[in-house]
């Protein structure tokens, strides 16, 4: 085909085809607005402390899209429809790993859209059914983190509000260092752990408040039976979380497990380890944690 003889019967059709392939009409969209989520909790399940990032929004079960909190949704829908919004998070903390929190329920609903009006939509969620669960809160002078190493020469003892201000709920746990102290390395001794998922499709996390104004590790166990002693291998190391001025700031995070557990399918036994190596000689170090959750 000549294709310099062509070109002048496609503009000829363009043309003939005028407002219908140019002028058609504007799709109005319709919108919904989330600005946040509400986590319910029982008293079994701890803290309604969430860090939700992102709302995955499905319309009549057609995926439309992530969007960062708070956020206007446009819809291109008007009459009734089924909205469900998915609560999104930071996987390992990271910007670039956004995804759906498998953990929590999603927000089911049917709205009547109406073009170029909003919906406002507040949505309300808890855990899942069927979940094992692992919490440290340290409400209780006896918290279940235990010095692992005789290298530590410091512990974790329980902060209380009445002496440390600033607290996020209630107690925290606190690891203290002066310039005198090298190292402190806390473990779990809990055999639930044994069963954690080794695949990378079976998913656990772990949850935790936290801040500090010096970095902290906190790591993965395993062992094989019959071995002498655990290997180490570390899942996070958190980075001080102090503002301009040098206050320290709570933070959460969700910590997707199975990251590690998934090199060590032939262990037997996991726990996780809290370590602060003070390599700098630096004084008044404190690393605050609480409302710990292993959920699988």
């Amino acid at each position: 085909m000549n294709l310099k003889n062509t070109i002048p019967f496609i503009i000829s059709l363009l043309i003939l085809a005028g407002c219908d392939v140019f002028d058609k009409p504007e799709l109005i969209p319709s919108y919904i607005e989330v600005d946040e989520f509400i986590l319910v909790t029982t008293s079994a399940e701890g803290t309604n402390s969430q860090k939700i990032k992102d709302a995955w929004v499905f319309l009549d079960e057609q995926f439309v899209g992530a969007y960062e909190l708070p956020a206007r949704i446009p819809l291109i829908a008007n009459g009734e429809h089924n909205v469900q919004v998915y609560p999104g998070i930071y996987k390992n903390g990271v910007q670039a790993e956004r995804v759906i929190y498998p953990f929590y329920t999603y927000f089911d609903s049917t709205y009547t859209l109406v073009p170029d009006e909003t919906v406002y939509v507040t949505p309300e969620i808890s855990y899942e059914d069927g979940l094992n669960w692992w919490i440290e809160d340290f409400e209780d002078p006896s918290f279940k983190w235990t010095l692992f190493t005789t290298n530590s020469d410091t512990t974790m003892i329980v902060a209380e509000p009445s002496e440390y201000p600033d607290l996020f709920e209630g107690n925290a746990g606190l690891i203290k260092m002066s310039a005198n102290n090298i190292y402190c390395e806390m473990r779990t001794e809990e055999p639930l752990f044994n069963d954690l998922p080794t695949q990378l499709n079976s998913s656990a996390y772990m949850e935790l408040n936290y801040k500090c104004n010096y970095p902290f590790v906190l790591g993965l166990l395993h062992n094989n039976s019959g071995l002498a002693a655990y290997d180490k291998r570390s899942l996070i190391t958190f980075n001080p979380t102090t503002d301009d001025n040098g206050e320290m700031q709570w933070n959460k995070t969700y910590l997707f497990i199975p990251d590690v557990t998934n090199f060590f399918q032939q262990a037997t036994e996991f726990d996780f380890y809290i370590s602060v190596f003070n390599n700098e000689a630096q004084d008044n170090i404190e690393v605050y944690v609480d409302n710990f959750k292993v959920i699988f």
